[in-house]
C-alpha cells in the first residue's frame, strides 16, 4: 500500500463527520470486519484520491474522494456508502496512524454529542427544533383521513428525508417505520389498516432507489424478501370496508399498485403480488358486484396504450386473466395466459391465487378446466411446483373421480416434466396400453424395469408386454456381445412364460425356431441359448 496524502485534525473531523451522517452502523461493523480480516488490498492515494481493491464474494474497485465524498463511487451493486468503502477508510486511518476504532464508533459518538453540546442552551435549542419538526410533521399527519393517497406519500417522504442516504438494509427499514409510526394519527380500523400497508409500501419502493438497472444487492434483496412477509402479514388481517370512504381508499390503493405492478423491473414482480393480495384478501371477499371487476379491465387495457414500451406484459396479461376469471370467462383468461407464455414464463405462483379460489368453492368442473387448460403452458422447473400441481389434481379426482381421464391427458401433454406423474397415474387408473405405449415409443430396455412394476400389467394385460419383450430381445442381440446375448436369453425365459399364460406355445416355439435359424452363425449366443435351454 503507498500514499502520498496524510490526514490532518480538518481532514480527520471531516471524515468522522462523513460516515457517521451517511453511514449506519450494521454497514459500519461490517467494513469493520472486511478490514480486519485484510479484505483490502493495492491501497494507494493520488492527491485527494484513494483506489482500492477490496475482496468480497468477488474483488470490487473503491475510489474515495476525500474532498467531495458525494463522488465516491464502489463496484459493487450497493455502489456507494457500502462496506467496502468503510473497510477502505479504515485501512487508510490506520496507515495515518489514525485511531481506527474512533472511526468505527463515529456514529454512536454523534448522536451522544447531538445532546452533548458545548452548552445547556445549545442542547436545549437542538432538542426544541427536534420537537417543533415533529410536531409540525403530526400536525400534517392529522389530516391524513382526508388526504389523497398521493399525499400520504408525499407525507412519507418528507418525513424520511434525513435518512434517504442511509444503506438500504434491515435496519433502514426498522427506523423509517418508526419513523411513520411516530407521526401516525388515531385512525379507524380500515384506515389504521390501510395506512399500515401504505408505510411498508413506501419503504418498499425505497429499498430499490439506490440500485441500478435491476441489478439487486444481496442485503436488499434480504430485507426485501423480509418486508414482502412483513406485507403479507399486513394483508392476512381481513378488511371490511363498508363505507363510500375507505371504498375509495382501496380503489385508490387498487390504483397505486396497478402503476407499480405495471412498471416493475421483469426481474422481480413483487408488485405483481401485492396487487393480487390486495384483490384476494380484501377487495373480492368484499364484494358482491361485478363493476370494479369490470371497471379494472377498463384501466388494465388504457395502460397498454398509456405505458406503450414501459408497460411489464407478463403482469398486465396476468391481472387481465384474474379480472376474466372473477367475471367467469375462463376462456378469455385462459387466451391470455396462452399467450403471456409463448413469450415469458408462467409459474405455479402466478396462478396459485386462483387455484385457491377454485379449490375453496368446490368448484370441481371448473378447477378441472383450469388445470387441464394450463398445465400445458406453466413452466414447472422451479422445486416442488409439480408436486403442488398434483395436490391439486388430486384434491379435484377425490371429489370428482371422472377427472382421472382428463389428469392424464393432461399429464401427457406435460411430457417429458410430469414423465413421473403420468406413469404413475396411469398405473394406477390401470391404463396398461398407454403405459405400454409410452415405454415402447421412447425405446426403453425391459430390463431396467423392477418385476414388480411389470407384474401388474403380466397379470391384468400380458399381450401388451409381447412387443416389448420382442423388441428388447431383437435390440440386445444387435449389441453382438456376450452380456447382449445373456439379457436376450434372460429375457426369451420371460416371454416363454408369457406365451405359456395365454395358451400360446406354438407361436413360441415358431418364433424360437426362426430366431435361431436367423442368428445360427452367433456361436455365443447359440452357447447362451443352450444354457438357457432354450435350444430344441
Amino acid at each position: 500500500m503507498s500514499q502520498t496524502h496524510t490526514i490532518d485534525d480538518i481532514l480527520w473531523q471531516k471524515i468522522l463527520t462523513y460516515v457517521a451522517r451517511h453511514y449506519n452502523e450494521t454497514t459500519i461493523n461490517r467494513g469493520f470486519q472486511y478490514y480486519k480480516q485484510g479484505r483490502v488490498q493495492s491501497l494507494s492515494v493520488t492527491g485527494s484520491c484513494i483506489d482500492a481493491k477490496v475482496v468480497g464474494s468477488e474483488g470490487y474497485k473503491v475510489k474515495i474522494h476525500l474532498d467531495a465524498f458525494s463522488t465516491n463511487l464502489c463496484s459493487c451493486p450497493v455502489q456507494n456508502d457500502c462496506k467496502h468503502m468503510i473497510a477502505v477508510l479504515l485501512a487508510f486511518a490506520n496507515l495515518n496512524e489514525r485511531p481506527v476504532h474512533a472511526l468505527v464508533n463515529a456514529k454512536v459518538v454523534s448522536r451522544m454529542n447531538k445532546y452533548v453540546q458545548t452548552t445547556p442552551q445549545a442542547k436545549l435549542q437542538l432538542a426544541m427544533a427536534e420537537q417543533a419538526q415533529l410536531a409540525n410533521l403530526k400536525e400534517q399527519a392529522s389530516r391524513i383521513p382526508n388526504m389523497s393517497i398521493a399525499e400520504w406519500h408525499t407525507l412519507f417522504e418528507q418525513c424520511t428525508k434525513s435518512m434517504d442516504r442511509y444503506t438500504r438494509n434491515e435496519q433502514y427499514v426498522k427506523e423509517v417505520l418508526n419513523e411513520l409510526h411516530l407521526i401516525q394519527p388515531a385512525l379507524p380500523e380500515v384506515m389504521d389498516q390501510l395506512y399500515k400497508l401504505h408505510t411498508h409500501l413506501f419503504v418498499f419502493n425505497k429499498l430499490f432507489e439506490q440500485s441500478t438497472g435491476t441489478a439487486i444487492g444481496y442485503y436488499t434483496q434480504i430485507t426485501a424478501d423480509m418486508l414482502y412477509k412483513s406485507i403479507g402479514m399486513i394483508y392476512a388481517n381481513k378488511l371490511s370496508f363498508s363505507t363510500e370512504t375507505s371504498y375509495q381508499y382501496v380503489t385508490d390503493t387498487l390504483t397505486y399498485l396497478r402503476s407499480r405492478m405495471l412498471t416493475e423491473p421483469k426481474n422481480r414482480k413483487y408488485y405483481y403480488q401485492f396487487y393480487i393480495q390486495l384483490w384476494q384478501q380484501w377487495i373480492q371477499p368484499n364484494l358482491d358486484h361485478t363493476k370494479l371487476y369490470e371497471d379494472e379491465l377498463f384501466h388494465l387495457r388504457m395502460a397498454d396504450t398509456d405505458l406503450g414500451e414501459k408497460l411489464a406484459k407478463l403482469p398486465w396479461n396476468l391481472a387481465l386473466s384474474l379480472m376474466h376469471f372473477y367475471l367467469v370467462q375462463d376462456q378469455e383468461a385462459w387466451d391470455l395466459l396462452q399467450d403471456a407464455s409463448n413469450n415469458d414464463s408462467i409459474y405455479l405462483d402466478d396462478l396459485t391465487p386462483i387455484f385457491h379460489l377454485l379449490t375453496e368453492s368446490e368448484n370441481w368442473s371448473r378447477t378441472t378446466d383450469w388445470l387441464a387448460k394450463t398445465g400445458p403452458f406453466l413452466n414447472l422447473i422451479r422445486p416442488n411446483h409439480l408436486n403442488q400441481y398434483m395436490i391439486y389434481w388430486s384434491t379435484v379426482t377425490d371429489h370428482l373421480p371422472e377427472a382421472e381421464d382428463r389428469m392424464i391427458d393432461t399429464l401427457g401433454l406435460m411430457l417429458p416434466y410430469s414423465k413421473k406423474f403420468y406413469l404413475n397415474a396411469l398405473i394406477t387408473h390401470e391404463k396398461w396400453s398407454q403405459w405400454m405405449d409410452y415405454h415402447l415409443s421412447m425405446g426403453e430396455e425391459p430390463l431396467d424395469f423392477r418385476l414388480s412394476i411389470l407384474q401388474p400389467i403380466e397379470k391384468n394385460a400380458p399381450e401388451l408386454l409381447l412387443p416389448f419383450y420382442h423388441q428388447g430381445v431383437e435390440r440386445y442381440i444387435l449389441l453382438k456381445n456376450r452380456a447382449g446375448y445373456k439379457a436376450a436369453v434372460k429375457l426369451l425365459k420371460r416371454l416363454s412364460k408369457l406365451y405359456r399364460r395365454l395358451k400360446l406355445e406354438g407361436r413360441f416355439e415358431q418364433y424360437m425356431a426362426s430366431l435361431i435359424s436367423r442368428n445360427s452363425r452367433l456361436r455365443a449366443l447359440q452357447e447362451e441359448l443352450q444354457k438357457g435351454n432354450l435350444l430344441p
